[in-house]
C-alpha cells in the first residue's frame, strides 16, 4: 500500500469490553467439538482457560479508552504507528506483554504461560493499582 501512499497499521487489542469478544471466546470453545473422554483429558486445560477469561473480564477496560482512541490515531495522524496495542492483560498493558514475548526466551514464556490466571493477576494487580 506504501506506493499508493496509504499507511496500514494494525490494532491488536488485550482485554477489552465488548460483546464481539464475549461471543467469539464461546463460540471458538474446543469443548464444543470434543467428546467427554477428551474433554475430561484436557479437564485441566480448560479450567486454566476459564479462569483466564474470567480475569480478563474483570480487568478489560470500555474500548472508549482503549481502542477508539488508537483507531482514531491512525485515521488522523500524519505519521501512524504501524502497532497499536490497547487495552491491558491481567492488568499490565498490553504493549508490556507483547514486549516481553519479544524480549523473552520462548522456554521462559511458554512457562508464564501456564501459571495459572489467579497467580499471575497476583502478581500484576497491585503494579496496576499502585501507579500513579
Amino acid at each position: 500500500m506504501n506506493e499508493f501512499a496509504v499507511s496500514v497499521s494494525l490494532v491488536d487489542p488485550g482485554c477489552i469490553q465488548a460483546d464481539i469478544f464475549k461471543k467469539s471466546l464461546v463460540d471458538s470453545d474446543p469443548r464444543l467439538t470434543l467428546p467427554k473422554e477428551q474433554q475430561e483429558m484436557y479437564k485441566w486445560h480448560f479450567q486454566k482457560r476459564d479462569n483466564d477469561l474470567i480475569m480478563c473480564e474483570r480487568t478489560a477496560e470500555a474500548p472508549s479508552k482503549t481502542t477508539t482512541v488508537d483507531i482514531v490515531h491512525a485515521m488522523k495522524s500524519q505519521y501512524p504507528k504501524t502497532r497499536y496495542f490497547p487495552g491491558g492483560y491481567m492488568g499490565a498493558p498490553i504493549y508490556l506483554i507483547v514486549w516481553l514475548f519479544w524480549i523473552m526466551p520462548d522456554r521462559i514464556m511458554d512457562l508464564m504461560v501456564t501459571i495459572p490466571a489467579d497467580k499471575l493477576f497476583a502478581v500484576f494487580m497491585p503494579l496496576a493499582v499502585e501507579s500513579p
